[in-house]
């Protein structure tokens, strides 16, 4: 099955060299996938925020967690945040 991505995610595999793997489904912030970077040896995940609310929000507590050294909630581990950049952040009009 083929891995169909908004228009705007060929902006993402050139610009940090990651090529789509699988989706692994759509949300009300945005659309996630699993990626693979030739470089590195493992799977990642990758979200397309919808909203710069919801990105601004997500990379916010994301990094407060970090800085924190907060690894899981509950029994839930916590993703690490690797990246992120703005500038792949879609636009809507």
């Amino acid at each position: 099955m083929r891995l169909v991505l908004p228009d705007w995610s060929g902006t993402y595999r050139h610009h940090l060299d990651a090529e789509p793997l699988d989706s692994l489904g759509t949300g009300t912030q945005g659309i996630v996938f699993a990626a693979l970077r030739p470089r590195y040896p493992f799977v990642f995940t990758v979200m397309f925020h919808l909203r710069q609310v919801a990105c601004d929000r997500e990379v916010s507590v994301s990094l407060r967690l970090q800085d924190l050294d907060v690894q899981e909630v509950c029994g839930h581990p916590i993703p690490e945040l690797l990246h992120h950049d703005d500038e792949l952040l879609p636009t809507r009009s």
